[in-house]
């Protein structure tokens, strides 16, 4: 059967209440609606509904089915959507915004990827490690690393950013090798402040955290700076796994304390809260989901 069908009619049904007012919202027939609920529930093998001459309300089994059906109607929905807006050519200007590494390994070859497909479009991305404001610089759309606090804008989640602790083998002959985290404040490490947790590493264990408070003569805001500082021999650093290149292959750095992942960061695509979304907007923020989903 049509399970996203069927599904459509399940919510109506459930939103007016009955079968004959979800009839008439539909513009088709009762029995109609009756019959393709009953199909539902022989393809479920359960009682969605508890029915009387009186009342008409969901059972358990249906309540539960209520968001779940929710969730797979509107992911069709946001599928279809995205289909139809890649077949129109959308044009205009989109100004985003974005960490400056992650922008330059990973966010501008998917944004070439779209104009590709959308040649009158135009990006003005702006590459910038702190949290611009998005109102007051005219930013449509940033992706974002950390923690979101912002209840006024909307959130769309990116894959975690994976992380891994470096130091070059320079420094590693000099200072020694730490094999656990409680080893690294007798280190010098290399801190990133752009983060809120800063000096606070917390890493990861058999999903338990461990967290250390590091210090160490350098700190830095950008990611590619805490790389070129471990690189040169200033200490250990933490860094996200899309700022390596070639590094680790030719043996300008190892990895540290390989059995206490850091703790990854959450990444998200945010916008400022707006009723309606206009599509060239709409278009980049899903097409973005998907490539950097695909690419994680």
């Amino acid at each position: 059967m049509d399970l996203i069908g069927a599904f459509r009619v399940f919510l109506r049904v459930a939103e007016a209440g009955g079968f004959s007012a979800a009839a008439r919202d539909l513009g088709v027939g009762q029995p109609a609606v009756s019959k393709q609920m009953a199909a539902l529930e022989r393809q479920l093998a359960t009682r969605l509904f508890n029915r009387s001459s009186h009342a008409f309300s969901l059972s358990d089994d249906g309540l539960a089915l209520l968001e779940h059906a929710r969730i797979a109607v509107e992911a069709v929905d946001q599928t279809q959507d995205l289909a139809r807006l890649r077949r129109q050519q959308l044009g205009g200007s989109l100004r985003m915004a974005a960490p400056v590494v992650f922008g330059r390994t990973r966010l501008v070859a998917c944004l070439c990827e779209l104009l590709r497909l959308h040649p009158q479009l135009q990006i003005d991305l702006v590459l910038d490690d702190r949290f611009v404001d998005l109102a007051e610089e005219r930013i449509d759309l940033a992706v974002r690393v950390g923690v979101i606090t912002d209840t006024n804008l909307v959130c769309r989640e990116l894959p975690p950013v994976r992380r891994v602790a470096l130091a070059s083998p320079e420094y590693l002959a000099r200072r020694g090798v730490p094999r656990h985290p409680d080893e690294l404040p007798m280190h010098d490490c290399i801190v990133y402040t752009r983060l809120a947790t800063g000096a606070r590493w917390t890493f990861e264990c058999n999903d338990q955290p461990i967290e250390v408070e590091v210090k160490g003569p350098i700190k830095v805001n950008n990611s590619s700076g805490v790389l070129a500082a471990v690189v040169a021999g200033a200490g250990i650093g933490v860094v996200p796994m899309f700022a390596l290149t070639d590094q680790l292959e030719s043996g300008a750095v190892r990895v540290v304390l390989e059995d206490f992942e850091p703790r990854a960061l959450p990444m998200h695509i945010v916008y400022a809260s707006r009723r309606h979304v206009p599509a060239k907007l709409r278009l980049a923020i899903e097409f973005l989901l998907e490539s950097l989903a695909e690419d994680s």
